[in-house]
């Protein structure tokens, strides 16, 4: 216990004999202790007997009190830190030290440390005042630190408590993205604006040559069937990878998928029929969650597991979308515009024999190494991600997959221009997010790749169609493609009713 002696003949008024010493706690114990009392004064249950606008109200003036202990913790850190407490004590460092003492997580000490010596380096007095009287947050506090400390060398004091009140004044009514930015500027409060512009730049510059410099990607393959990674990117960069994958992901696309058996859709009849639901897209079960996003096929299949029945969708999290968003992502990136390496384009060589790939039972090897089942060789074949080698059991192969796969360019302007994007019922995919796919005939089993056997997919009902084997045909009088669901009758075929004019097309098109 840390005490303060009061010795009585320096204090008469205490009425006790002279030399005689009272011991008195440490302002800082005797803080301590009353918190213990009064928190042990009151339950967690006993929030539950209260108003929800006294609860709102009393929430807010404990996230301050919280805030205010956060202060005390790195005030506590602090000195540690500097009596090299953790040293002595045989702890790699300060966090460490307090994480052993409670809690187990040494980044919270450290992170306390840092912060403390943020505020030190940065002269920012002012803030860990306002730290410590609750009215900002510890996030608050270490953006404005880092902000001040970014200051140039040439600002004076009164230049930098001008710019501390600014950040103080208006930190509360901003994100911390938002406080961030205003940083930027901040030179704002003591500089004209024409050089407010060029300090702006100066710091945007900055970041962005740091942030190129500590841009990373790692992978590993998990030997289950899935690949793991993680990187660091850009802020920009990352912006319009997210968009991307929300793109695809996004939840307002949840029209495109459901839980009923497609076949019982309106237009599901006799004859052709134009289905008003939406075909969703069956996600087999997700593999294992790697760092970026979640493995596992896009659409139809898993990564290692196949597509769900007709009708049952499995949605997944978030998550899992961006995963699958991200495999769609990665399928549909330009190839011919890599400079080849060690004499290999950017593309995936697959061997398998002549029977498993008219059959499509069985597997084929990359050439890597890595087992793919023919179904899945045969989807991505349609979309030049893989370049199948046909063996009929010699050691060179019958095919080297390029004469007669692959649609050329001209001919899936004129299938985009027939299909108008995914001709799956329901979707609304543009042709820019499609793949084209062998419709008639498969490839595999020797069909042509001519305009009468090519429909546009997206990367969704592509997986949904290979896996679950949904019949295509062309309308004998219009052209337009038309699915029949597996197990459905016959005569249970549906499209997309997206609406086509009839001059475009040269004949009217059917109608149900």
């Amino acid at each position: 216990m840390a005490v303060q002696p009061l010795v009585a003949d320096e204090t008469p008024e205490h009425g006790l004999a002279p030399g005689h010493v009272v011991v008195r706690e440490h302002p800082v114990e005797l803080m301590v202790a009353g918190l213990e009392a009064s928190l042990g004064s009151a339950s967690v249950q006993a929030w539950a007997g209260l108003e929800p606008a006294v609860v709102r109200s009393l929430y807010g003036r404990v996230a301050r009190v919280v805030e205010r202990l956060s202060a005390h913790k790195m005030a506590a850190a602090r000195v540690l830190e500097t009596a090299g407490t953790a040293k002595a004590a045989g702890a790699a460092s300060t966090g460490s030290l307090l994480g052993g003492d409670f809690g187990g997580d040494r980044r919270e000490g450290d992170g306390l440390v840092r912060l403390g010596q943020t505020l030190a380096r940065a002269k920012a007095s002012g803030t860990e005042g306002a730290f410590a009287a609750g009215e900002i947050t510890r996030a608050q506090a270490q953006v404005i630190g880092s902000i001040l400390g970014g200051l140039d060398g040439d600002v004076t004091q009164g230049e930098r408590e001008a710019a501390e009140a600014t950040l103080l004044g208006e930190a509360p009514g901003l994100s911390l993205r938002d406080l961030r930015a205003r940083g930027d500027r901040i030179t704002e409060a003591f500089r004209p604006p024409d050089q407010v512009d060029r300090d702006e730049e100066q710091v945007v510059r900055a970041r962005e040559r740091a942030a190129w410099a500590a841009t990373e990607f790692w992978m590993r393959d998990t030997g289950a069937g899935t690949y793991q990674g993680g990187f660091t990117i850009p802020t920009v960069a990352g912006e319009l990878l997210k968009t991307m994958l929300d793109a695809v992901a996004s939840p307002r696309r949840n029209h495109l998928r459901r839980t009923d058996n497609p076949t019982n859709s309106n237009g599901a009849g006799n004859g052709s029929g134009n289905a008003t639901g939406a075909f969703g897209p069956a996600v087999g079960n997700a593999g294992s969650t790697g760092g970026v996003g979640s493995t596992g096929g896009v659409g139809g299949a898993g990564a290692g597991g196949g597509g769900g029945p007709v009708g049952v969708v499995d949605e997944g999290s978030y998550q899992q979308r961006l995963g699958q968003a991200f495999c769609a992502l990665i399928e549909h990136a330009p190839t011919d515009g890599y400079a080849p390496a060690g004499g290999s384009a950017a593309v995936v060589a697959v061997s398998l024999s002549q029977e498993k790939l008219v059959s499509g039972i069985g597997c084929g090897t990359t050439s890597t190494g890595v087992r793919l089942t023919a179904g899945e060789i045969r989807r991505l074949a349609c979309n030049q991600r893989v370049l199948p080698q046909v063996f009929d059991g010699s050691s060179l192969p019958l095919d080297h997959g390029v004469a007669r796969r692959l649609f050329t360019r001209h001919q899936r302007i004129a299938i985009g221009q027939r299909d108008m994007g995914c001709v799956m019922p329901g979707c609304d995919r543009p042709p820019g997010w499609c793949e084209l796919h062998h419709a008639g005939q498969p490839w595999a089993a020797g069909g042509r790749t001519d305009l009468d056997q090519g429909v546009m997919l997206c990367a969704f009902h592509h997986h949904l169609v290979h896996e679950q084997g949904w019949v295509i045909r062309f309308h004998p009088e219009d052209g337009i493609p038309e699915f029949r669901a597996p197990g459905a009758p016959k005569d249970a075929w549906v499209r997309n009713a997206r609406y086509r004019p009839p001059r475009d097309l040269g004949v009217a098109p059917t109608t149900a």
